[in-house]
């Protein structure tokens, strides 16, 4: 019988025990941030986008398009029939348009309602921005933002704040809109606003909400099909920015796009700022005739307002696209359009331009809400450090 003493018997426990176990195998980290964005419906929709479509600075640019056309300009317009439906359709997916006649009247009446109130409420000004950082200059354009209560919009170094498109409680918090209109409003006459201003504030919510469900149905109707899992982004809009455009006829002093040679510019190349990745953004036009007229006969004609579209690529060699818009047209820049493209808008001869953009601006650091909970806690810690 093999006998051994007992340090013999330690030492063999010893290593038994030391032996190591082979390491578990993980699965691959996308692998599993796919997994758990998908059984987790607790996750936001912007995790969710986040982890499975990445974000705005990794979203491809889209195709280049190869077409051979014997345009010599660099753009195209719907005049060029077959060549502009195919660049749109195969370089602009996100670029939906609708045609007045489709909007119902409704809509129409409540944007041209609400544009004059808020007009002659004074509510539209220039603002002083600083691009690129550099010096300081004034807007070519009047603007004014309306949302959700503390809802803030930053652009070119300048941070507005919204007038409230709802009631608000002593917070500075928003309330419900439900009934009919003229039983709402009383909070905003009581921090100043005037009976008509009010009304056009509550209005411009409601209108804001009818604008919401007509882009949620567009996009799972025209977006969705063509993702992955058919996951969009948002189109909750909690703010607009509403501009209002002078005709370069009245207009003297906008700049012609020297790159495209589309026209006078009244607001320049961009892409709007401080959204929420793969949002929607929404844009009802409205114009006012002025009846302006030129000196001689060429400068009778009259030229439309337009919007522009080009890809964010300076070495790209598909052309930008110039729309004309009649008045009362609504058109969306749905999904990652924002991320990949610019727009500009292109000034027209004779007409005011009203443009309401809705937007679903990103939350945080910026909002009034936020700024007053840093307050408080300011405050508190003062207290408790006096007594």
């Amino acid at each position: 019988m093999h006998t051994y003493n007992l340090k013999t018997k330690i030492k063999m426990k010893k290593n038994k025990k030391s032996k190591k176990r082979p390491p578990k195998k993980h699965a691959p980290a996308a692998t599993m941030e796919a997994k758990d964005s998908t059984n987790n419906p607790t996750l936001s929709l912007a995790m969710r986008l986040k982890r499975e479509r990445g974000t705005a600075s990794t979203t491809p640019l889209p195709p280049e398009w190869r077409r051979s056309t014997n345009k010599k300009s660099k753009y195209l317009t719907p005049e060029d029939g077959d060549d502009f439906d195919s660049c749109q359709r195969e370089c602009y997916r996100g670029f939906i348009y609708e045609n007045p006649k489709d909007i119902p009247r409704s809509i129409h009446d409540a944007y041209s309602s609400l544009f004059d109130d808020l007009n002659d409420s004074g509510l539209f000004l220039y603002d002083v921005v600083q691009p690129g950082g550099k010096k300081l200059s004034l807007t070519s354009v009047t603007r004014t933002l309306v949302g959700n209560p503390g809802s803030t919009y930053k652009y070119l170094g300048l941070r507005l704040f919204s007038h409230p498109w709802c009631d608000v409680d002593e917070n500075g918090d928003g309330g419900v809109i439900e009934g009919e209109l003229s039983c709402h409003g009383a909070t905003l006459v009581k921090l100043g606003y005037s009976k008509r201003c009010a009304r056009a504030l509550i209005e411009t919510g409601l209108v804001n909400k009818r604008v919401i469900e007509r882009t949620n149905k567009i996009l799972q109707t025209n977006i969705a099909p063509l993702v992955k899992d058919g996951l969009v982004g948002s189109a909750d809009y909690s703010l607009t920015l509403i501009n209002k455009m002078e005709p370069f006829r009245q207009k003297k002093d906008l700049k012609n796009d020297s790159i495209h040679g589309l026209g006078k510019t009244s607001v320049s190349w961009h892409k709007d700022s401080g959204l929420q990745d793969f949002s929607s953004i929404a844009v009802y036009h409205q114009l006012q005739d002025l009846n302006v007229r030129g000196t001689n006969e060429m400068d009778d004609k009259v030229i439309p307002w337009k919007v522009a579209l080009r890809v964010a690529d300076s070495n790209t060699r598909t052309p930008a696209l110039s729309i004309p818009l009649p008045s009362g047209s609504l058109y969306y820049l749905m999904d990652d359009f924002n991320h990949c493209h610019e727009h500009a808008v292109i000034s027209g001869s004779d007409s005011f331009r009203y443009s309401s953009t809705h937007r679903v601006a990103r939350d945080g650091a910026g909002t009034w809400k936020y700024i007053r909970e840093k307050c408080k806690t300011v405050l508190l810690t003062m207290y408790v450090w006096r007594s």
